[in-house]
């Protein structure tokens, strides 16, 4: 297989670094899947590097494609002068953390990523995340991040998530958007939907949109927001989430045979009951989808006693601190956290936390410096004192195991 990401005119004038150049000094930061491709494709072009440093204390110590992982201390302590070439999707904090440490030459994986051959990763990606062909997407959500760092500037290319019901078809017992907690799921008013995005889309350009639940294909409106999102001019892909346990009408694949639209199917087993039944749907339909395999972590929500500094960590080593916004039920929030235990009277509503973008009289130019703002926000919010962290670092926990029975009650400030 041959990847090529489909934008490289974004780049045209970004510098090509010379790797050759600092062979010798060279440390890649994450020891995940980007830094696997990353150093297979370092050595395809002969170059070396000294090691991994990460954040994730469980690697540390060990050893990823033949060379240590080390911690972030151990790498400020041995290596001061090191060159270093950041690999995680949470690009833009890794690099403030670095620059913080004193570390000035430090690259990215643009020039990288921008054009390559798999046959020689794809044998080494962990087998129970990526099916041949898949991987691709993570490499996408990590240029994401790049384009708005050297083009558009952070807030520039915004990744958005509309949650469009609280219905779905799993009861799912660690569910990361706390589903089976809603005693009486309801659909997304598509009124307030559409006057809500109709608001945000106004606000800038959109490098991708996902359309999540619940379960996706429960609601009612679906095939009418993704004709709107196809047709809005500054949304670049719409990507449709499902668990694969129904099959869409053909008012939904009608909306869904587009260039723009890529459905995305989580795969959960034998829970993901249709699956076969739903890609030979897709197939037939010529309709352009992608599996994702899951990995799962166990995410307490309970009110930690923590530091200001420590809740600050929490939000810096989130997978949503430097990006992807979540719209739901009229307001922006900064991740599926915040706001589905807002709903779910977990924590009391903080204007700080959220954007409301019903809020009347609309001027679209105040709405759109809030929004920028939000989105640019550096400090943690009221959801993090709630949070154990979503670094991919918590217990990892069955994929999609069904909840029987009464679930653990959720804190309330009620």
């Amino acid at each position: 297989m041959h990847y090529k990401y489909p934008h490289p005119e974004y780049f045209k004038d970004v510098p090509r670094p010379d790797f050759h150049a600092y062979s010798n000094n060279l440390i890649l930061y994450g020891a995940g899947v980007n830094g696997l491709i990353a150093s297979v494709l370092l050595k395809k072009m002969g170059v070396d590097f000294i090691c991994f440093a990460d954040s994730d204390e469980r690697k540390w110590g060990t050893e990823y494609m033949g060379k240590p992982v080390i911690s972030p201390r151990e790498l400020k302590e041995n290596y001061p002068n090191a060159v270093i070439l950041i690999t995680p999707y949470q690009f833009r904090p890794v690099y403030k953390n670095l620059r913080e440490m004193g570390y000035t030459i430090l690259f990215d994986c643009l020039h990288l990523f921008l054009e390559f051959d798999t046959e020689d990763i794809e044998p080494l990606l962990p087998k129970e995340r990526y099916l041949p062909g898949q991987f691709p997407v993570a490499v996408n959500n990590y240029m994401y991040k790049l384009i708005e760092f050297h083009v558009f500037g952070l807030g520039g290319y915004k990744r958005l998530v509309i949650f469009v019901t609280e219905k779905c078809t799993l009861r799912c017992k660690d569910c990361i958007n706390f589903m089976p907690y809603y005693n009486s799921p309801k659909d997304s008013d598509y009124l307030i939907l559409t006057i809500s995005l109709d608001r945000l889309l106004k606000t800038g350009r959109f490098g991708y949109v996902n359309i999540e639940g619940g379960e996706t294909f429960l609601y009612d409106h679906l095939s009418e927001l993704v004709d709107k999102l196809v047709q809005a001019s500054n949304v670049e892909l719409i990507y449709p989430i499902t668990n694969a346990t129904i099959l869409p009408d053909n008012r939904v694949l009608q909306s869904f045979r587009n260039e723009k639209v890529i459905v995305r199917i989580s795969h959960y087993g034998v829970n993901s009951w249709k699956f076969d039944e739903l890609t030979n749907l897709f197939d037939r339909e010529g309709i352009s989808y992608i599996t994702a395999l899951q990995q799962w972590s166990r995410l307490e929500a309970k009110l930690f006693c923590r530091s200001d500094e420590d809740n600050q960590k929490v939000f810096e080593n989130c997978c949503k601190s430097d990006g992807t916004m979540s719209l739901f039920h009229g307001k922006l929030y900064r991740c599926a956290f915040a706001a589905h235990l807002e709903n779910l009277g977990v924590f009391p509503y903080s204007p700080e936390d959220s954007v409301d973008l019903m809020v009347e009289p609309y001027d679209e130019g105040e709405l759109s410096k809030k929004v920028d703002d939000f989105y640019k926000r550096e400090m943690f919010i009221q959801a993090c004192r709630y949070c154990m962290g979503r670094a991919y670092m918590g217990e990892k926990v069955p994929i999609a195991e069904q909840a029987v029975g009464e679930l653990p009650p959720l804190p309330s400030f009620v």
